[in-house]
């Protein structure tokens, strides 16, 4: 599949249109989720399953819940529980599990009878199900995992890298800096468990594109790598920054700021979505959701003749 293509829905339906808006799968489905690894999970009388780039249904709609795919493997439940699937639709992991994870590096993630642990492709645990809660495996092969109250860090032979005993609470490593809580403070610490800052917040959002979503006073905002303000501490809720831009809200309205605090959209939307540098999709109560621009243009899905399809 060359081009991205995006779901959008028409009077209850759904299909997908390409970043210019020319429809390429018509609206069909009672729902569609986002492309991954070529393949989109798509929603049929209460079913789901995925099709291919074209609208093919490459796994019939017969799951209960369906996950994206990630180097052709995805997490899919059926009333028996969690398992994990390959492209052909072929059970890797027998749908046994409280919650399962698509592989990564012949990994997956599961959960049973509330205890966590890892297996292998041929669902024999390579780590046990012993911890209370627990992360996949990140890029530098670091799991955060909880045991008897007390978080570290394991890596895949399940040998400990890095105890957080000092810590009430420990989350998954981004761009090398994890989230820890001590009381209600919290902190970034690097992969030896040091402090990035001096600085202590009432809560954080994980590291990305080198900025730290932080708050202090019942107002978040954005701090570098250093500590210092990139953005005004004034907003309600924050997302992560993707492609240069951040999600942010004002009383329960979204808008968008680019990386150096400043706005792209203003604070009215219900939701906002960041695809990439061109995308964007707002949602709006009264008018429903649509892709723009960061300019403000609106992509209004076209049929093959370029006229607005309504």
């Amino acid at each position: 599949m060359n081009k991205r293509l995006y779901p959008f829905e028409l009077n209850g339906r759904y299909g997908y249109h390409d970043e210019d808006g020319h429809v390429v799968i018509s609206p069909q489905y009672d729902y569609a989720y986002d492309f991954s690894d070529n393949l989109a999970g798509v929603g049929l009388s209460g079913k789901y399953g995925y099709i291919d780039g074209k609208g093919n249904i490459c796994i019939p709609c017969i799951y209960d819940e369906v996950g994206m795919f990630y180097k052709g493997t995805a997490c899919v439940f059926v009333p028996t529980g969690y398992g994990v699937i390959d492209r052909s639709g072929r059970f890797m992991i027998p749908p046994m599990y409280e919650s399962a994870s698509s592989f990564h590096e012949g990994i997956s993630l599961v959960s049973l009878r509330g205890k966590f642990g890892f297996v292998n492709e041929q669902n024999r645990f390579v780590i046990p199900p012993i911890y209370e809660d627990a992360s996949g495996f990140d890029s530098a092969g670091w799991a955060c995992v909880a045991l008897r109250g007390a978080y570290r860090y394991i890596n895949r032979a399940g040998e400990t890298v890095l105890e957080m005993g000092d810590f009430d609470e420990a989350n998954p490593f981004h761009e090398n800096l994890a989230i820890v809580r001590r009381g209600a403070q919290y902190m970034y610490v690097d992969r030896n468990g040091k402090p990035l800052l001096n600085t202590a917040y009432d809560d954080a959002i994980g590291s990305s594109e080198g900025f730290l979503g932080v708050k202090k006073h019942g107002k978040w905002g954005f701090v570098n790598l250093g500590g210092d303000l990139v953005s005004d501490m004034k907003y309600d809720e924050i997302s992560p920054f993707h492609h240069g831009m951040a999600a942010v809200c004002i009383l329960k309205k979204w808008g968008v700021i680019d990386s150096l605090g400043k706005e792209i959209l203003p604070c009215r939307y219900e939701a906002i979505r960041i695809y990439s540098k061109t995308m964007l999709w707002i949602f709006l109560a009264d008018a429903g959701g649509c892709y723009i621009r960061p300019t403000g243009e609106v992509i209004r899905p076209r049929n093959a003749r370029g006229q607005a399809i309504r």
